[in-house]
């Protein structure tokens, strides 16, 4: 018997048509549902054209090579990257600026921009200068450790440069199951049967499927929070179920980052996914556990949120969990001075008390 199997990559993030372009994330939507609009697309091929493309922008005040390649390329040379996340539809610009993760404390850590020895950002620049400019940067420059976690509001990241060690173990393969390659059947009935399950609040549905957000906490901290997680799960245990569906409470480790948006000491990432419904106003099953967990880790242990993922409440104060916070924004004022690499959400959610203050 011959079984006939069709690859069905994901589409293009940004996709056009006579009314426009949206921007679209992995997931096909997003949180609040709302279209993303944009503006142009520009796909730039060197390091100028980059640099062209963004004077362009910052001239009518009106990215990018992504994770896949960057691998194939390390692989044809017979390496291996020590650190990368488990998603590789990401830009490497992406992954860096928003300080995506693996999961290690070995040597430098999990995290991509631990592991970089050089970076060139595209910045504002005076007219006189072509109204962008390319900024080298090593270690040894004073404002290295805030764009390896610039999260975009410095510039746009055109290059930067990974140094690997020979001599690291490993074989190099890619075996996380989370993110395989799975049949479209499979993945189409998963999200019907979980859907009828959700819209008929069942909870003996949700545990027979599994019975086959996310926050780094400190180290010290996570023994006592995974305690208070075991506590609110022996109340009714079966109200647990829908994330044993998506690989329950994933794990990680990252190491303490010189980066000043980069975790400040050691710390475990725990990351839990769940089902959300088609319409943005329907509220999640057990809601009320789910956001019970959230609450724990942000507010009771301090968790940080991922700066790429995650609510707006997770970022209620995330300015004061930060310590060299108030050194990133004085290199934003440095390097963009009129705020051109901001959006207003970012604003709001990221730094603005910071820069009040």
């Amino acid at each position: 018997m011959l079984i006939s199997v069709q690859a069905m990559p994901p589409e293009p993030p940004v996709q056009c048509n006579k009314n426009g372009c949206n921007l679209y994330n992995s997931y096909g939507v997003w949180g609040d549902r709302k279209d993303c609009h944009v503006q142009n697309v520009t796909y730039p091929t060197t390091e100028e054209e980059l640099r062209l493309a963004v004077a362009y922008e910052i001239r009518t005040s009106s990215k990018s090579k992504l994770l896949r390649r960057l691998i194939d390329a390390v692989e044809e040379a017979g390496l291996s990257l020590v650190a990368a996340p488990y998603w590789e539809g990401v830009s490497v610009g992406g992954l860096v600026s928003t300080g995506a993760h693996g999961s290690s404390w070995w040597g430098k850590g999990g995290a991509v921009h631990d592991h970089i020895v050089g970076l060139s950002l595209i910045v504002p620049a005076k007219q006189s200068e072509g109204f962008a400019k390319i900024v080298k940067l090593e270690p040894k420059d004073q404002i290295f450790n805030a764009a390896k976690v610039s999260l975009g509001l410095l510039g746009v990241i055109s290059r930067y440069d990974n140094r690997v060690p020979l001599n690291a173990s490993g074989d190099g393969t890619y075996d996380f199951l989370g993110f395989q390659s799975n049949s479209i059947l499979i993945s189409k009935s998963i999200r019907a049967t979980e859907k009828t399950m959700d819209n008929g609040r069942s909870l003996g549905g949700k545990c027979t499927m599994a019975a086959s957000v996310l926050g780094n906490i400190s180290s010290i901290k996570i023994g006592d929070f995974i305690r208070d997680v075991k506590k609110l799960r022996d109340l009714k245990p079966d109200n647990f179920c829908g994330v044993d569906i998506y690989n329950g409470f994933l794990i990680r480790f990252i190491r303490a980052s010189e980066a000043y948006l980069g975790q400040p000491e050691d710390s475990v990432v725990v990351d839990f996914n769940y089902f959300r419904a088609d319409d943005a106003l329907t509220p999640r099953f057990n809601q009320d556990v789910w956001e019970e967990v959230e609450q724990l880790a942000f507010f009771k242990y301090g968790a940080k949120p991922h700066w790429a993922k995650n609510r707006n409440l997770a970022f209620l104060d995330v300015q004061k969990k930060y310590p060299n916070f108030n050194k990133f924004v004085a290199v934003k004022r440095q390097l963009d001075p009129q705020n051109l690499f901001s959006s207003g959400g970012l604003m709001r959610l990221y730094w603005e008390r910071g820069c009040e203050e």
